[in-house]
């Protein structure tokens, strides 16, 4: 009886360990997908403007700032495993934006980011 109890929490605690896993690595791809396209579309901005190799890397390593800045909007996620899936798709609707709303988005909310933003709050008071 107690290998039996020994092996279920065993089972159990290697769901866990696993299904936290997936989310982490969705929550990464997602992250990433953002993050090359607003790089994507920052650059796109650019284009046909004569820029310099060194103005091209100043404006990489901003766009890598930017991304870890963004990254770092989510981090209430990496704290929260109920935050996972809802950070998770508000990122992966951010990244099927347009380059022009991506622009925009002082005006522009993705409903899963707005669900995001609510869940968030709702954990933080």
């Amino acid at each position: 009886m107690k290998v039996l109890l020994n092996t279920a929490i065993a089972l159990v605690f290697t769901i866990i360990t696993l299904s936290a896993s997936a989310g982490t690595q969705k929550f990464e791809q997602a992250a990433g997908a953002l993050c090359e396209h607003t790089k994507k579309c920052a650059l796109a901005s650019m284009e046909g403007e004569e820029i310099s190799p060194e103005m091209k890397q100043m404006m990489t390593s901003m766009l890598d700032g930017a991304c870890n800045a963004m990254r770092a909007g989510f981090d209430p996620a990496l704290q929260s495993h109920e935050l996972y899936q809802p950070a998770t798709q508000c990122m992966a609707s951010m990244a099927q934006l347009s380059c022009q709303e991506m622009e925009n988005m002082e005006s522009v909310n993705t409903p899963e980011c707005t669900e995001f933003e609510r869940l968030s709050q709702q954990q933080s008071k």
